[in-house]
């Protein structure tokens, strides 16, 4: 059994910190989940101001964002343009700053976009994407954001 490196918890632990100090009204409930490879999670609940969970937690040296099918991990954890870049899309998906537009087929998921706006247009800073025999099926888009805080 191996153990998560000190730096990586102490830097984790950093980045929620600095999300909970943005956005001090939102509940945020840690979980031990004692399944490897996740060192610890975070579940932000339904709430209002917040329309869906948010999941966030630290797996060896990445930290991990999920929203809906949206899957991200920025890393190394201990690096300071990483940590930032993750807390800026974590509190800027909070607060309504940054939104989620996702593609479906069939009612599926099969690509999301965490975008923030830039001028009169939004911008991509993080995708998912995942195969899909879908490409028949009809096609659509969710966005999902949150109220501006």
């Amino acid at each position: 059994m191996s153990y998560p490196d000190p730096a990586n918890i102490a830097a984790a632990e950093s980045a929620i910190e600095r999300i909970r100090t943005a956005c001090p009204n939102l509940q945020m409930d840690y979980a031990d989940t004692g399944k490897a490879p996740v060192d610890w999670f975070f579940e932000i609940p339904s709430q209002p101001g917040l329309s869906v969970p948010v999941y966030i937690n630290l797996q060896d040296d990445e930290l991990h964002l999920v929203i809906s099918a949206f899957w991200c991990e920025w890393f190394p954890c201990t690096n300071p343009d990483s940590a930032g870049e993750f807390v800026q899309a974590v509190v800027g998906f909070l607060c309504g700053e940054i939104r989620l537009r996702e593609t479906l087929r069939g009612g599926v998921p099969v690509k999301s976009e965490l975008q923030r706006l830039d001028g009169s247009s939004w911008k991509t800073i993080a995708s998912w994407r995942t195969l899909h025999l879908r490409w028949i099926s009809r096609k659509s888009v969710r966005v999902i954001h949150n109220e501006p805080a």
